[in-house]
């Protein structure tokens, strides 16, 4: 089989120019950025309006994209209905065939949606220009560790390079598959170059590590993903493994939002490729630069699910370029997470919860815990044990919460026997009644 350079097969082709460009377009600036987005806006508004009738309604609430705020906002319970009535919206031909998607229901809605060849390829793209973003090798071993993949009769499973693709080999395996001990055994035989799992999975395997003295091998960055990135995992990861976190905001449905700038911890690049973002207030209004608000996106290229304005349940502050690193690229600062997994105080603020394994366990022995927000000034601690909870430790798990919350509020302490899980396994370590 001839291979490069005597042979490059379009879908390489078009990788390698995606990629490409995408990096340059960054590089143009923000006003070469948005004059694309607003081609390709155009473009998406006038084919719903033409092929798709239960878009062109709700487009006639607004006027186009100068004014955002008078196009309605588009919710998961919206969405979910509008999959389940109409199916997979019209696409143009070049987009090729469309396969059916779902998301894992963290947030309390699984939702279906559709995608095509074309929108799969521009998502899949943009992670390739992130390689090229944080300097990562296309080819350098990757171990992913997630629940995605069931029932491992073998270590893992391989998928192997394929230098035409740009892909170098790929180990995958379940977390829930092995004890951290194993997982630890493994990596230290592989020695991958990059390490992808959730960010709560790597904190805890880097707590049992350190508390165990387990050796772990040198990577080049952690690739969290699924959760908001703790400034402690980022602590531990360079210390333990002297590893970069490189991490990435995305959503099933959408594909990548934003990506951690090269130069900072606290900010990332959005992906103004793919999406258009924007930040709102409780009332709707535009957010000022740098004020957290809640997440509104506009998938560009995403065309059989059609996800304008869409409410994903997030906070962020959104900036016209990156205070991290100048580049003339928006960017985005506290990344707080979902408003369903974040404590909201009593003066509206909103908060994540940032208690880690080490500090449950010196309150008792729990396996599982999550915090509950009940009411504005109510919380409880559900955990799980092997044995009954003491007073004791149910006194110091209020202390807790108390320093790592406010000591005005009231907490309680209720021991179950198992915590809700969504079907890919991610569990919340705060749930939020008041959101929900």
């Amino acid at each position: 089989m001839t291979t490069w350079p005597d042979n490059m097969p379009a879908p390489v082709l078009n990788r390698l120019i995606d990629a490409h460009l995408t990096i340059q377009l960054e590089q143009g600036g923000l006003a070469q950025l948005k004059a694309w987005q607003d081609i390709q806006w155009r473009a998406l508004q006038g084919w719903l309006r033409t092929h798709t009738p239960w878009w062109a309604d709700r487009l006639q609430a607004g006027d186009g994209w100068e004014n955002p705020e008078r196009l309605p906002v588009l919710n998961r319970h919206d969405l979910t209905q509008m999959v389940a009535r109409h199916g997979a919206a019209p696409v143009p031909p070049h987009h090729g065939n469309v396969r059916k998607g779902n998301t894992s229901g963290s947030t309390g809605i699984a939702v279906n949606f559709f995608v095509s060849q074309f929108t799969q390829r521009m998502i899949d793209h943009a992670y390739a220009a992130d390689n090229i973003r944080q300097g990562r090798s296309n080819l350098g071993l990757r171990a992913v560790v997630d629940a995605r993949v069931k029932g491992n009769e073998t270590p893992h499973l391989a998928v192997e390079s394929d230098f035409m693709e740009g892909a170098g080999r790929i180990l995958r395996r379940s977390f829930s598959d092995f004890t951290t001990a194993q997982h630890a055994q493994w990596l230290l035989e592989h020695r991958p170059r990059y390490l992808i799992s959730y960010p709560g999975w790597l904190e805890r395997l880097l707590d049992d590590a350190q508390a165990n003295g387990w050796e772990l091998p040198p990577l080049e960055q952690a690739m969290p993903y699924g959760a908001a990135v703790s400034p402690s995992l980022r602590r531990k990861a360079r210390e333990i493994l002297g590893a970069a976190v490189r991490d990435r905001y995305s959503c099933e449905e959408c594909g990548p939002l934003a990506f951690q700038c090269p130069h900072s911890d606290d900010h990332y690049h959005v992906a103004m490729t793919n999406v258009r973002l924007e930040t709102v207030d409780d009332e709707g209004r535009a957010c000022p630069p740098g004020q957290p608000g809640k997440v509104l996106v506009t998938s560009l290229h995403q065309y059989a699910t059609p996800l304008i304005r869409y409410d994903l349940g997030d906070i962020a502050a959104l900036h016209p370029t990156c205070p991290g690193c100048g580049t003339g690229v928006q960017a985005l600062s506290q990344l707080l997470g979902r408003r369903l997994f974040l404590l909201r105080l009593p003066d509206g603020t909103r908060k994540a919860l940032r208690l880690v394994v080490r500090d449950w366990l010196a309150c008792a022995p729990v396996k599982e815990y999550r915090v509950v927000q009940k009411t504005a000034t109510s919380f409880e601690a559900e955990v799980v044990m092997d044995r009954p909870i003491t007073i004791e430790e149910e006194d110091a798990i209020v202390d807790m919460l108390q320093d790592a919350i406010s000591p005005q509020l009231t907490y309680a302490v209720r021991q179950v026997e198992s915590l809700p899980q969504t079907t890919s396994h991610k569990r919340a370590e705060v749930f939020n009644l008041l959101e929900s």
